[in-house]
């Protein structure tokens, strides 16, 4: 399967990704969570209920390593289903916008609602692509207006969203080539660049269309960048994530992320943190079930023109092993504050 992304803001010689090809060849789905509910109460002199060294050391003592502070979960997905749904929409729209809140408010940030009109551009460009040769939209973002490719409804996504009736300050697109809304997502969400608009604060509007297996996910943001909600660092996986897949494999996501520094395709899973503002990363690290540091490969806009602001990824040089857990390591200055989290995930 391969898929490609596209995002820019409301400028489009600002773009951010340039049209893509990418590989969602290890979109596998990760495991599902469960509510923490109340949860237990850190300081009533009990260590239960998931709490840890790391979450509540008064309770549970201070850590000896770095790994046993690590937050562990669970994961929440209850949110899954609190993004309002657009009138008209499909049941395959309804399904991706719940399978992208599934991920996406697990993370910590609010659900995605649909829009109608980006529904609409969405579903236009799908059929478009569905029903008009290869010419006609080279480079799957991108459409041509002539006799011979009818359906034409925008250049590139902005014009297409505008066209539909959506205007904002923001705008990103996804694009592959799965069967159904719950496989797309999943593709997309377990890539580097296609992740990234599923983890940003600044959108908060989606639309979804597809026909044929082309499937094309639109994005938007209606609040300028003075008025988005505080929020914190998006870590995906999520902290006590379970079922990850072991591997990612970057020869098939386009622009092709930087190859591991072993030289080679595949990693492991993407690693990735998406902050809500331009971050420094003083340090970074990857550890295996023994706490012992995995050799890996890290990067942020300091070194790759193609990450988005604010988003950090890396990936072990070699897959990971199965079933297996291990702890993630960031540390950044955002501004003149430092940051960090320590948390960990198991795989499948």
């Amino acid at each position: 399967m391969v898929s490609c992304s596209d995002s820019g803001d409301r400028n489009p010689a600002d773009a951010g990704h340039s049209t893509t090809d990418s590989g969602a060849m290890n979109g596998d789905s990760g495991g599902a969570g469960t509510d923490s509910g109340s949860g237990p109460v850190c300081g009533d002199g009990a260590c239960n209920g998931g709490e840890g060294c790391g979450s509540c050391a008064d309770d549970c003592g201070p850590c000896a390593s770095v790994c046993e502070s690590a937050l562990n979960g669970p994961p929440n997905y209850s949110g899954e289903n609190s993004g309002a749904s657009a009138a008209g929409a499909s049941a395959q729209q309804n399904l991706a916008l719940v399978r992208a809140n599934h991920w996406r408010t697990a993370a910590g940030l609010p659900a995605f609602d649909a829009n109608a009109s980006i529904n609409t551009a969405a579903q236009a460009h799908a059929h478009f692509m569905a029903t008009t040769p290869e010419s006609c939209h080279a480079g799957a973002h991108n459409e041509v207006s002539s006799g011979s490719c009818p359906g034409f409804t925008g250049a590139n996504p902005w014009d297409r969203m505008n066209a539909a009736g959506f205007d904002g300050y923001a705008y990103a697109e996804v694009i592959d080539w799965e069967t159904g809304a719950n496989d797309a997502v999943d593709g997309w969400i377990w890539t580097v660049y296609h992740r990234e608009p599923f983890m940003d604060i600044t959108y908060n509007v989606v639309g979804y269309g597809t026909e044929d297996d082309n499937n094309v996910m639109d994005f938007g943001g209606t609040r300028s960048p003075s008025n988005l909600p505080e929020s914190e660092p998006a870590l995906f996986p999520v902290p006590g994530q379970t079922a990850v897949n072991p591997s990612f494999n970057g020869a098939y996501e386009g622009p092709m992320p930087p190859v591991p520094d072993d030289g080679s395709w595949p990693s492991g899973t993407v690693v990735s943190v998406s902050f809500p503002s331009d971050m420094t990363i003083t340090s970074h690290a990857l550890y295996d079930a023994g706490c012992n540091p995995v050799a890996h490969s890290a990067h942020s806009p300091a070194d790759d023109s193609n990450a988005g602001d604010g988003f950090f990824y890396m990936y072990a040089n070699s897959p990971l092993e199965a079933d297996t857990l291990y702890t993630a390591e960031v540390h950044a200055m955002i501004g003149s504050t430092p940051w960090s989290a320590i948390w960990s995930f198991t795989t499948q």
